[in-house]
């Protein structure tokens, strides 16, 4: 489980980041890694010029400007982005789902790889359920072609997912195609 609150709240301690990240290592090993991962990022940072961590004491955050999409995506999928509209949270889903979480990074550490690969699947399993869930409900007008968009983008990522085929076919059905 990645640090959530650095997620959403934008700040956790760095013994709960070593701790969800290098559970398995001795507290001297933890540290290191931390510190080396934390260098990684500054590196990133000077490239790219733009801050993305603060560092306050033991805390470790995201800058108060440095948006989180990955945030934004565990609302929705949670059914919580606050728009109770199928049509509105249909097109929300869909824009969030970027794609396979950091595609092409890799850290080079087995810890970080193997829960990156881990959070990747979990991460689809969790845009694919509440994506069903919104094609499940029968289509309208005001929302058959959002719930049409999204069972496509279902479908990019899962050609077998029967729910985005039942979506279609209704959505056919009730346009009379």
């Amino acid at each position: 489980e990645f640090p959530e609150p650095l997620i959403v709240t934008k700040s956790a301690s760095r013994s709960h980041v070593r701790t969800i990240l290098w559970s398995d290592s001795d507290r001297e090993k933890a540290n290191a890694s931390l510190r080396q991962l934390i260098a990684r990022i500054h590196r990133v940072e000077q490239t790219s010029g733009v801050i993305l961590l603060s560092m306050e004491g033991e805390a470790v955050g995201l800058t108060p400007n440095c948006r989180v999409d990955y945030a934004d995506f565990l609302l929705a999928i949670d059914g919580q982005d606050a728009d109770p509209a199928v049509k509105s949270r249909c097109a929300t889903l869909g824009a969030l789902w970027q794609g396979v979480l950091l595609e092409g990074i890799a850290f080079g550490e087995a810890a970080l790889d193997e829960w990156l690969e881990a959070r990747r699947e979990q991460m689809r399993q969790s845009f694919l359920e509440a994506s069903r869930n919104l094609l499940e409900i029968a289509p309208s007008t005001e929302h058959a072609d959002a719930q049409w968009r999204l069972a496509g983008t279902v479908l990019e990522i899962d050609q077998n997912e029967e729910a985005a085929y039942r979506s279609m076919m209704r959505t056919c059905m009730a346009r009379g195609d």
